[in-house]
């Protein structure tokens, strides 16, 4: 393509940055949602456990199948949110995703028995994991290129944010008075998020081109001439339609192959370092270290453990685009790692009497001091990008069946992970259990040094360009 169709730079300084983090805010209000969907086993299991949610009787089985079915849920959403946003469009496609989130709360409200909780949680983590990957794909049509990376945080960041808010209210109020007031939050998203524009990029491959000139004016604001980054948008799209093929033979072209390989990678690293049992099983990870509830409080150590990865992602959003997505994940699967040895060290040493139990009470942070470095590495670089590398990577003919698929591996390997973490803990130990998140974050670290390039400050056709050789 001719680089006739490159915007001038002078002419993109013009634009406000306002409008677009306003966007990119509100879509991610939905995420905020998802994180209240996963947080909300980490400080209501006494509850649950006890009887005390609606008489139901729950034991460590039923538990498990209550923290992970949510995954499955998440795991089915990636493929049915691809066709739904393009149907539908960007925005009433997430929109809609407002009666499953609302549904699922319901039924865990008002449950009966365990498989009405099952049923809720699954709808729940349906809606929830379908902004995984539609509102970094809205962010990524709706952001200038030199702000992308940054707004594109803001998804794991709100997603953070409602884990948190989750874990606190679960503290403070019982799991169904939580639930009671978690069911709200969707219905704030749908009131927020319904003043946003449709993407300038969806608007445009409908040939609805006056009102995606109208989208991109407002998302760029008054003052700026919208027209040419129309017409680059319009190259843009020319370009992915000269280049696209069949969805099966697309399979056969060098950029598919990478982008494929390259996204499964970082959403198995991503799952596999364990950041998803911390999240669902906070607090009966503290519970484990054995050590006297009164010097160190398992529901207050799992809301710091909460408050940390909101904490990264600030950090994440600021350092994405100065240090680039490949090196934030081989910064984030090596500080993964060390944290991860020492919390399985303690475990080692105080389940093998090598060190006396006095000792033990003076290491009481340890744990705490751990499992806060662990998520905040997660949360620096696999936790947000490795949904912005697999937005930004795909061919355009095979971008929604690429990302529903490596969206739903991920969410699967988050299944398993949640799902057998208390079989797992119970049946080696905490210590060799983590021992194994470790290692794959240790990998984690090796992975995009060999294997994963840097897509920052590029468009997503010039980054199909650099996949294709060119």
């Amino acid at each position: 393509m001719s680089t006739k169709c490159i915007l001038g730079e002078e002419k993109l300084k013009n634009a406000e940055k306002t409008p677009q983090y306003i966007a990119a805010l509100s879509v991610c209000l939905g995420a905020l949602c998802s994180g209240t969907v996963l947080g909300w086993t980490g400080n209501t299991t006494d509850d649950l456990e006890n009887g005390k949610f609606n008489n139901i009787a729950i034991d460590d089985e039923s538990l498990g199948w209550i923290g992970s079915l949510a995954n499955i849920g998440a795991a089915l959403s990636c493929i049915a949110i691809g066709p739904l946003c393009e149907y539908m469009g960007r925005k009433y496609g997430m929109l809609l995703l407002v009666v499953p989130f609302t549904v699922g709360w319901l039924l865990v409200i008002f449950a009966q028995n365990v498989i009405m909780m099952y049923v809720g949680r699954i709808l729940g983590g349906f809606a929830g994991g379908c902004f995984s990957l539609s509102a970094p794909q809205y962010v990524s049509e709706t952001s200038q290129k030199e702000i992308r990376g940054t707004l594109s945080t803001f998804s794991e960041l709100l997603l953070t944010v409602g884990v948190l808010i989750a874990y606190v209210l679960g503290y403070v109020l019982s799991a169904k008075t939580t639930a009671i007031i978690l069911t709200a939050l969707p219905i704030v998203f749908a009131i927020v998020f319904m003043t946003q524009p449709e993407t300038p990029y969806y608007l445009l491959k409908r040939n609805y081109e006056g009102e995606a000139l109208r989208s991109l004016q407002r998302l760029r604001g008054r003052f700026y001439d919208a027209s040419d980054e129309l017409k680059q948008i319009r190259c843009d799209i020319e370009e992915d339609r000269a280049n696209e093929l069949p969805v099966l033979q697309s399979f056969k072209k060098r950029e598919t192959k990478i982008a494929t390989l390259v996204s499964l990678g970082v959403m198995f690293f991503q799952q596999a370092c364990g950041i998803n049992a911390v999240v669902f099983y906070g607090s009966t990870i503290f519970a484990a270290t054995g050590i006297d509830a009164s010097i160190l409080d398992p529901e207050i150590s799992t809301i710091v453990i909460g408050a940390a990865p909101v904490l990264a992602n600030c950090v994440s959003a600021v350092l994405i685009e100065r240090l680039g997505r490949r090196t934030l994940l081989i910064i984030s699967g090596l500080f993964m790692a060390i944290p991860e040895v020492i919390f399985a060290l303690f475990f080692t040493f105080q389940d093998k009497n090598i060190i006396s139990s006095d000792i033990v009470s003076k290491l009481v942070f340890l744990p705490i001091l751990c499992l806060c470095a662990f998520v905040i590495s997660s949360e620096l670089g696999y936790g947000p990008v490795a949904w912005i590398i697999s937005v930004e990577m795909f061919p355009a003919e095979v971008k929604s069946v690429l990302i529903a698929g490596t969206g739903a591996f991920n969410w699967f390997i988050s299944f398993l992970i949640t799902k057998f973490y208390l079989n797992m803990q119970n049946s080696v130990g905490v210590d060799v259990t983590f021992y194994i998140f470790a290692g794959m974050s240790f990998a984690g670290a090796v992975f995009p040094f060999f294997f994963v390039p840097e897509t920052k400050g590029k468009s997503l056709v010039e980054i199909q360009r650099e996949l294709r050789g060119k």
